[in-house]
């Protein structure tokens, strides 16, 4: 007689990542392959996580983390409940926290949706305002611009 398979319990409401039969998958979210640079982190962070999306779907994401932001991944310890996923190519960021963690992937659970960036501003100089560094120095010591 074998074994009954049963579905692994449900992590925060999400759909298991893990399961006993390694054919069966019961996901509520379709997750879609992706191989796009981010960075994780949080605001009061200095330096943010390089990682890729490697797979995402409407409830979360699985991250692959740079071999140059291994070392780094310990801030992340005091946030792991507050984190923001940051996607500089779709300008967008989402609020998350992580899940799992094994190695350089990390699971994270969107915990709100997300949200665009600000494309950057080019600001214009006014016509009658001097260029630059160079232009302020001449300015103070009393050269007009031509």
């Amino acid at each position: 007689m074998q074994p009954k398979v049963t579905k692994p319990a449900q992590i925060h409401g999400t759909a298991p990542a893990i399961s006993a039969d390694p054919g069966w998958e019961d996901r509520f979210a379709k997750r879609k392959s992706t191989m796009i640079p981010a960075s994780i982190g949080n605001p009061a962070l200095s330096k943010w996580i390089s990682c890729k999306v490697l797979d995402t779907s409407s409830s979360g994401a699985q991250l692959l983390v740079d071999r140059s932001s291994l070392n780094d991944l310990r801030l992340l310890d005091r946030y792991v409940n507050d984190l923001t996923l940051s996607i500089p190519s779709d300008r967008t960021a989402v609020d998350c926290r992580l899940i799992w963690s094994n190695n350089d992937r990390l699971g994270f659970e969107y915990t709100r949706p997300a949200r665009k960036i600000a494309k950057p501003v080019k600001l214009k100089p006014r016509e009658d305002e001097p260029q630059g560094f160079m232009a302020s120095v001449l300015n103070k010591a009393g050269v007009k611009p031509l």
